[in-house]
């Protein structure tokens, strides 16, 4: 298909699959057929989603293009819990230290609005225990039914951008 842009998203761990770094031998490989690429580990929360989710993004342009594939720029931030450090330390294990497709995490340089946490992103919702309260109302509920968001008096900026 000889897409001009592939973007790639898997779990950590693909770095060392097997004693593997799949990304670094899939850049290798989409190095032969004309592409630049490079691969990094992300985690979602950095990003505005409501969730701390590692995940390994692999991006390659062709050259005819003339751009780079560049990581993004964190916009929020969050002080993740033990651990993170360690499992992530563990996947890079397989990446070479020169000669690799591979661009560390960046971090901003300025200061960053706070990460969105379930309780911004999810407050306003129809309550999932409706039922419970009134029965005959659930039942007569079709399922193209719109359900009415909670009354919340202070909705969330990340809330009202979603809704």
């Amino acid at each position: 298909m000889q897409p001009l842009a592939v973007l790639i998203e898997n779990v950590p761990d693909i770095l060392n699959f097997g004693g593997h770094n799949v990304p670094e031998e899939i850049s290798n490989t989409l190095e032969t057929f004309g592409y630049r690429s490079a691969y990094t580990l992300l985690n979602a929360a950095f990003y505005g989603v409501p969730q701390m989710r590692e995940r390994l993004i692999l991006i390659a342009i062709h050259e005819a293009l003339g751009v780079h594939p560049s990581i993004p720029v964190p916009t929020h931030t969050i002080e993740l819990p033990r651990g993170y450090e360690g499992s992530r330390s563990v996947a890079l294990k397989h990446v070479p230290e020169s000669g690799s497709h591979f661009v560390p995490s960046l971090r901003a340089k300025q200061r960053l609005r706070k990460a969105v946490s379930c309780r911004e992103a999810l407050a306003d919702l129809p309550l999932i225990y409706d039922h419970i309260a009134d029965p005959k109302k659930m039942q007569r509920r079709r399922v193209q039914d719109d359900l009415p968001y909670r009354g919340t008096t202070k909705r969330s900026a990340y809330a009202k951008h979603m809704r």
